[in-house]
């Protein structure tokens, strides 16, 4: 009997000791142990498994020991702390541990998109097209010209494409719900695609913001009398439909061309707007400067010269020309 119980004893103590060792060497593996030496980038799939999961990363070099991630893993399922997908980056020096809590919390790869103001629809969905991470197809006849929001949008990877011209499209709203609440639309607009027409033509005539309520101006003086509004990007919108960028300069021969955008031809605005204004241009217009200038024409140092009368400004064209060396075509 006293036999037995020393070979049960010893048994008991080799089955402790293992248990401790095994003890000391998951805490060690979870909590100190470095995992990752060296930067990784890992897009873990929808609907993927915590097996999955640990082989994706045991093959990826992010983790070292599958069965310990993966029981660790279902110990923080019982938490409902789950692993999500996405795409991570895991920073060298890692542990396991922090591994799973940035699974478990979702911490994935932020992306960002800037759309600059003045493009057209056709121009940002290629960006769209072209950015990392996002997927899907677009809906290109959903979205009206001159309706998206020019801005830097955020997104994960795998983020569909119209979801992020959906949220540039909501924040147009938005701010045109603000705008149109605050400020009356100037004389002679009278609904908000007229405000937008007018506000893409700005953004294309001028990107020096302390010009943008003078070209307004402007434009809203000649519209006032029914004076043609001869505005060149709206000419090249007719000719290229927004799809390219116009590839040489407007011929007075262009100026003749038969388009609704032709503004040399057709008085009044245009049917749309004729590219995305930024919110400095469609402020421009709903507060433009005080002014009776009906002209300007660039300066040729990125600016404009302004005038009340032709007269003067066909002196202004003069030295425009004097100064770059172009002669009339």
């Amino acid at each position: 009997m006293h036999s037995k119980l020393k070979k049960f004893f010893i048994i008991y103590l080799i089955f402790k000791l293992l248990l401790i060792t095994a003890v000391v060497y998951s805490y060690h593996n979870t909590f100190y142990k470095t995992h990752v030496h060296q930067e990784k980038i890992v897009i873990i799939p929808k609907n993927y498994s915590i097996n999955q999961i640990a082989d994706l990363l045991h093959k990826k070099d992010v983790i070292k020991s599958k069965l310990l991630f993966i029981l660790l893993s279902k110990a923080h399922s019982f938490k409902k702390e789950y692993l999500q997908s996405g795409e991570y980056k895991f920073e060298a020096g890692m542990k396991m541990i922090e591994v799973i809590h940035k699974l478990t919390r979702g911490e994935v790869i932020i992306h960002k998109v800037t759309i600059p103001e003045g493009l057209t629809n056709s121009q940002v969905f290629k960006i769209l097209d072209n950015s990392y991470g996002l997927s899907g197809s677009i809906n290109k006849e959903k979205y009206k010209e001159g309706y998206l929001l020019p801005e830097t949008y955020s997104y994960k990877y795998g983020t569909k494409k119209e979801s992020v011209l959906a949220r540039m499209h909501s924040s147009m709203e938005k701010h045109l719900t603000l705008f149109i609440s605050t400020s009356a639309l100037p004389i002679p607009l009278k609904d908000v695609n007229e405000l937008l027409t007018l506000a893409s033509i700005v953004e294309k005539e001028s990107g020096i913001n302390a010009e943008k309520p003078l070209v307004a101006g402007v434009y809203l003086n000649r519209l006032k009398i029914n004076m043609p509004l001869q505005a060149d990007p709206t000419v090249i919108y007719g000719m290229t439909g927004g799809v390219e960028p116009f590839p040489k300069r407007l011929t007075y021969k262009d100026l003749e061309s038969a388009s609704l955008y032709n503004t040399y031809k057709v008085k009044g605005l245009p049917p749309t707007p004729i590219a995305n204004p930024g919110l400095r241009s469609i402020a421009a217009v709903l507060h433009p400067a005080n002014t009776k200038d009906l002209f300007f024409v660039a300066d040729g140092l990125g600016g404009h010269k302004f005038s009340e009368t032709y007269k003067k400004h066909l002196t202004n064209v003069k030295n425009f020309r004097t100064f770059t060396g172009k002669k009339s075509e």
